[in-house]
Formats: C-alpha cells, structure tokens, sequence
C-alpha cells in the first residue's frame, strides 16, 4: 500500500510502506540503467571509427535481415515505452523530499522523479555524446514516450484512488496498465528473439553478447533503419554497413553460428573474403541500385582503379585513395568484361593499400576493375583487354609515327611533359605512377596517356581519356625495366618524360 487518497495530491507517490513487487522493480530498472550507464561510459571507444558508427555496427551485425530489421523496428519502440510505463509507477523521491523535486511539461503534468524519468534521461545523454544530429532527431520520441507515460500512469492512479475511496492505493493503480505493458513489452521481445533471430537471422540477439550495448543502441539503430530508408544520413549507412561486414567476417572466423556464416563458405582470417562472398557482395551492392551512379559521386581521380597490364598477361590494380577509418575503399573486384563473372578481388580494413594483382590472363580476356568506397559508392574502369594489342594501342603506334618529328617542340613544356614517380616497391617489381599536369577541357585536354617498355618496344599501360577523366596512369613493372613515358594532347602534339630504369 501507498499511502491514504487524501495525501496523495501528486500520483503516484513514493510508498509508505514498500512491498516486494516495488523494491523488485526498482532493483531490476536500476541494473539496467546501470549496465546502461556503463556502455555510455566505456563501450563503443573504437579508435578506428566513431562511436556512432561502432554503437550501430555492433547492432547492425546481429540485424541483417530485412525482416528482423522490420520487427526490431516496431519491437524496440515498443520495449522502451512500456518500459518508460512502468518505470513511472516506481516514484525514487522519499516524502521528506518530494515536492522539491517535481517535474512537469508540455502535455506532462506535474510529477514525482521516477525510474521512468532516469530510463529516459540515460538514452538521451548517452545519444548526445555519441551524435547530436540523431539525439535533436529521437527527442521527440523520447518525449512522446515520457508524456504519454506519465499521463496513462496517473490516470489509472486516480482510477484506482476513487475505486479505494479511503484505502490505500497500490502502487501499481488498478494494475491495467502495467499488465498491458508487460503483455507488450513480453510479445515484442519474443517477436524479435524467435522469429526475428532464430529464423529470419539464424543468430542469437545482441542482447545475449552485451546486454547493456543492446538496450542502448537498439532504439537509435531501429531509427537509423527510418532515416536510411527514406533516404537520409546515406553516408553513414555506408560506413556503417561496411563496419558491419568487416565485423561479420571477423565473428564468422571466431567460429560464430550466424547463418550468414554459413552463406560466406567459411571465409578466411585476414584481409579475404572467400571469393563467393566477395562476388555476393558485388552483387549485392549491384542489386541495391549502385551501380545506377557508378562514376558520378565524387572525384574520379581518386575512385576509378588503375588497371595495368604487365607483358606477361597479369593484370594489376590500384586505387589511388585514403585509407582512413571514416573514409576508404573496402572492396576492389577486377571482372571479365563479357561474363560479369568476378576473376580476383579483395576487401580492405585499416591502413592497407588498396591494390591487387593476378595471375596471367589468357589472351585476349576483356577485364575491367571495380572499387567500391564506404562514402561514395562504386566506381569501375573501362574495358581493357589482356594480351595483344587493342585498338588504343595500335592507335599509340600510329600515332607515335606521325607525330615523332614534332615531339616535345608544341606548347608549354611544364603542362604537356608526364611526370613518373615511384608507388611502391618490392623485391620483384616497382609500382609506378605517370601524370600530366594539364586541363581536361572538351576542347583542349590530354586524350592519351601510356608507359613503354624501351627494351622490348612494348606498351606497359596505357588510357584514352575524356575530359571527366584524370590525364594518369599506374602500372606495374618488373624490377631493372627501361621505361618512358607519353602523352597526346589534342592541340599540341606528342609528348615524352625522360627515360627511367626502374
């Protein structure tokens, strides 16, 4: 019993006398916002990314299915408001105290601090240090949930008052609504726990591995999963479903019984996928629509591959990008051009390069590489054909011959000349870059760039370019190789870098 009606100008009070359901629930909300309080304080301290993007990679691992993502949407909403219910009947001010701490607002009327209170005061504090923008965003929410908690609750408080007359009143009211939030509260959880995981996902919930983590990030995630669908924050999306994939990897070779796992074919520790999950991803991103605005969000320079193609038919790929943890290339697939089918590709964390090379090629296999970075999206070269000679470089030639007496003599020297510099060296090979300092114009621009083998008189790599393209080029040669690089400009003529022993 709470008290007699005639003292109780505020509902609910703090009781006079406690029983075993209030001091139980009290103890039980109070471990919650404890371990909480402890992921606000410890968790999520990646020095790799944000702690907004590792709070929803952490759940974003354990939600990958559509459908589980629908169920927890709805679900999670739920759990925090009937538990913000409950949380309101449970009154922590003592007598001696309480009516200098009452609380009141728009559409809430004046009441005692509560467990409700502290439950929605930890998730606000805890989403205004880790991303204001989503905090300013969920605060109606949170509010929407306190408001309507607080009113239900002394509503059913005066209900069971004027039942009680002169008895004291439970704690609990009339005890409706804590029933129908519990009946809520207990079907949301089993909606997201076995059809949502043990069906639809094949994993257990985020709960099971760290309980507090999972309370606090499962609301802000669920309104991510609004933002992202109706269009908004898509960076973010990106990153965090990159972080999501590279944390996937790492759990399914710690041995976890996730279903996507099993999907993955059991990829490799490391820098690797297994190649089937590599071109699922590919796929994947395909089918989600990227490939609509490949080439068009960003700059090209620093998102379209480098292809080159050694004399021994292999083929190597660079991505002159940063390797930042909020900003860099996870993926790089080099396909054949006819069948789609991908022939060698690689996923990328931390600082790494973002670069790969093959085997050789048979002859005459048209290729092309895809780069996908986690901010802007995937980005491919165009076809290039392995072995032999293609019709740019049977143009090289030619024009190599028409245009060898007037060499170096047309325009300015410093805007015409390539620049080679080395990228990166090893044992057997070097790594290098060619470019022109020019203007890309559609009237004046750079429209051929290419590398020669002198000793073999042997085009190393070559790109016809366009006024969206950057006049450069990266190839990989072996060690010892005498090499020079070219460039033709539309108005001015052939043009020739000094002659390099690599």
């Amino acid at each position: 019993a709470s008290g007699s009606k005639t003292r109780e100008a505020i509902l609910p009070r703090f009781p006079s006398k406690l029983t075993l359901g209030y001091v139980a629930t009290c103890l039980f909300m109070t471990g919650l916002l404890v371990f909480a309080a402890r992921t606000c304080i410890y968790d999520f301290n990646d020095a790799e990314s944000s702690r907004l993007d590792s709070a929803l990679a952490f759940y974003g691992v354990y939600h990958r299915h559509p459908f589980n993502q629908l169920i927890h949407f709805v679900g999670v909403p739920i759990i925090v408001w009937t538990v913000t219910i409950i949380g309101a009947h449970i009154v922590v001010v003592p007598p001696p105290l309480e009516s200098s701490v009452t609380i009141s607002g728009i559409f809430i009327p004046k009441h005692y601090l509560n467990m409700g209170t502290f439950v929605v005061g930890v998730y606000l504090a805890f989403y205004c240090s880790i991303d204001l923008w989503g905090a300013a965003m969920y605060t109606p929410f949170l509010y929407t949930y306190y408001s309507t908690a607080i009113r239900w609750t002394q509503e059913d408080q005066q209900v069971a008052a004027s039942i009680a007359k002169d008895k004291p009143v439970n704690w609990m009211g009339t005890g409706r609504l804590i029933k129908w939030s519990l009946i809520l509260n207990a079907l949301s959880w089993y909606m997201q726990i076995h059809p949502g995981h043990r069906i639809f996902e094949g994993a257990s919930p985020a709960v099971a591995t760290n309980i507090g983590a999972a309370v606090t990030t499962a609301p802000l995630f669920a309104f991510y999963e609004g933002i992202w669908f109706l269009g908004f924050r898509t960076e973010l999306q990106q990153k965090v479903h990159a972080l999501v994939d590279q944390h996937t990897v790492e759990l399914c070779n710690e041995g976890s019984a996730m279903r996507v796992c099993n999907e993955m074919k059991g990829a490799a520790i490391g820098d690797h996928h297994s190649m089937e999950a590599l071109s699922l991803k590919l796929n994947e991103l395909i089918q989600n629509g990227l490939m609509d605005a490949v080439n068009s969000n960003g700059a090209a320079e620093k998102h379209i591959p480098n292809l080159s193609v050694s004399p021994e038919s292999s083929v190597d790929v660079i991505v002159p990008h940063v390797m930042h943890s909020d900003h860099f290339i996870g993926y790089v697939w080099l396909v054949g051009a006819d069948s789609g089918d991908v022939i060698e590709a690689k996923q990328f964390r931390g600082s790494e390069p973002p670069s790969l090379s093959t085997a050789s090629l048979a002859p005459g296999t048209k290729v092309k590489a895809i780069s996908y970075c986690n901010l802007h999206g995937l980005w491919q070269t165009d076809e290039v054909i392995v072995g032999g000679k293609s019709e740019d470089t049977a143009a090289l030639e030619e024009m190599m011959k028409r245009h060898s007496s007037e060499m170096n003599t047309i325009g300015a020297s410093e805007k015409h000349t390539p620049l080679l510099s080395v990228v990166a060296t090893d044992e057997m090979a070097v790594t290098v870059s060619v470019t022109v300092p020019h203007v890309m114009q559609s009237d004046h621009l750079i429209e051929y760039v290419w590398l020669k083998d002198l000793d073999k008189d042997q085009v190393l790599s070559s790109i016809h370019a366009t006024p969206n393209d950057q006049p450069s080029l990266t190839a990989k040669v072996p060690v010892g190789t005498r090499v020079k690089s070219f460039s033709f400009c539309n108005l001015h003529g052939l043009w020739s870098g000094e002659e390099v022993v690599v």
